[in-house]
């Protein structure tokens, strides 16, 4: 992961809720990297 990707996805987890809330609903540590890839 890049710091650039990185701080992307801070201000994508602090700015938009939808996001956040599915990012957060996954309990799986392995699913959320995925899932978090996915979503660019």
């Amino acid at each position: 992961m890049s710091l650039d990707y990185a701080r992307a996805f801070i201000e994508k987890m602090k700015s938009d809720e939808t996001f956040r809330n599915r990012i957060m609903a996954i309990e799986d540590v392995d699913a959320k990297l995925v899932a978090a890839s996915d979503a660019g």
